[in-house]
């Protein structure tokens, strides 16, 4: 749970982690953010209809 919760805190507060010297995430939170994060290129494509 500790994970998910730094994970989240890198996703809405990068700038400001990195500011205060923190740690970048190791390779759990890191693969964490990886799932949480929306990957901005889909939003950009457009949507094909069926």
């Amino acid at each position: 749970m500790d994970e998910l919760r730094e994970a989240w805190a890198w996703i809405c507060e990068e700038d400001a982690l990195i500011n205060d010297g923190r740690p970048l995430p190791g390779v759990q939170v890191a693969t964490l953010i990886e799932l949480l994060q929306p990957e901005e290129e889909e939003e950009d494509k457009p949507r094909t209809q069926r």
